[in-house]
Parts: C-alpha cells; sequence; structure tokens
C-alpha cells in the first residue's frame, strides 16, 4: 500500500474538513434567529 502524496491531507485540513459542517450549521442557526428578530425592512447590516 503506498500513499497518494498528490491527495494526502495535513492533519490542519482534516480538522478545518471536519470542522466546516459544524461552522456551518452555527452560522445558519444565527443567520435565522437574526431573521426571526427583526423583520426584513428594517434589517441590519453585518
Amino acid at each position: 500500500m503506498s500513499l497518494d502524496w498528490d491527495n494526502l491531507e495535513t492533519p490542519e485540513q482534516a480538522f478545518w474538513r471536519k470542522l466546516e459542517p459544524v461552522v456551518l450549521g452555527n452560522l445558519m442557526e444565527v443567520l435565522d434567529k437574526e431573521v426571526e428578530k427583526s423583520s426584513f425592512g428594517n434589517r441590519r447590516n453585518f
């Protein structure tokens, strides 16, 4: 069994790849709460 050097993932890349869905999920949750709190008419810029 040989290593595929072209597609080798560093620990840092693996960390971010695993973290990404969590971050995106939390971001969507925060955005949903913001939208519920304020109507679209007087929505603040982030």
